[in-house]
């Protein structure tokens, strides 16, 4: 045993050759996995707690339900400790269960370490990878999903009676009948723009500039989305808008 601690110092001392934190540091995504990692661990400990507390009732119940069945011949239930033990090699982890047995009948300091591994490897690593895949793949659906709509809503307003292109200036008698025709504005408020919003917004455009770009109309209708969410760029343009109605209203009553 003491030989074997020893053989562990000396694996740790060769860890800080690996020099970990430059490594981290050269690969930034690697330090944010940490990082989570140690934001989790209060979470994982507590749930450990609770995990614990329950295999503690359930021990009871086992030892008091199993004394004097068939189930406890090899001694599985013969105390509260040894029935947790069996729940969890049994019940919760039972994929691991041969090889800690095994490491527990040569010494039980090596399924304590196994046991640590799994916690860190198994419990916390490989379902924080999960996590991070479910996100990711919720990201590229919103992202595709988001594109879909984009390509709908430039057909909408490109594929119609009124001879619109792509880099064609649009005036606001052009805004006024593309947004009056039934067929397009079904098919905008299918796609949650707000038809009435966008009339009036054009409105406000237009009393500083006689025509707009296409692409300029369609970011504007882009923009009132119901489910789209407020964003910095958002604000700014309200700001904006404040001061200019401020400073117009300031020269009219001067």
């Amino acid at each position: 045993m003491p030989t074997n601690i020893l053989r562990l110092v000396k694996l740790a001392r060769l860890t800080r050759s690996l020099r970990i934190a430059r490594l981290l540091r050269a690969i930034p995504e690697l330090s944010v996995i940490v990082r989570g990692i140690l934001v989790v661990m209060r979470t994982v400990v507590l749930i450990c707690i609770l995990l614990t507390s329950l295999l503690y009732v359930f021990g009871i119940l086992f030892v008091q339900v199993a004394r004097d069945t068939e189930l406890n011949d090899d001694g599985s239930y013969r105390d509260v400790p040894s029935a947790m033990w069996s729940l969890v090699m049994g019940g919760l982890i039972p994929s691991v269960a041969p090889m800690t047995q095994d490491f527990a009948r040569e010494n039980v300091f090596f399924a304590i370490m196994f046991m640590v591994f799994v916690l860190f490897g198994f419990l916390t690593i490989m379902n924080m990878l999960i996590g991070v895949l479910v996100q990711v793949v919720g990201v590229v659906a919103t992202v595709e999903a988001e594109t879909n709509q984009l390509s709908e809503l430039k057909n909408i307003l490109l594929d119609n009676d009124f001879s619109l292109g792509e880099d064609d200036d649009i005036t606001m008698d052009e805004i006024k009948l593309v947004l009056c025709d039934p067929a397009i504005v079904a098919r905008l408020r299918g796609l949650g723009i707000d038809t009435a919003a966008l009339l009036d917004h054009s409105m406000v455009v237009f009393r500083d500039n006689k025509t707009i770009t296409m692409h300029d109309f369609w970011q504007l209708a882009v923009q009132h989305r119901g489910g789209s969410f407020a964003k910095v760029k958002d604000l700014v343009n309200m700001r904006q808008f404040l001061y200019s109605e401020m400073g117009r209203s300031s020269k009219r009553a001067a």
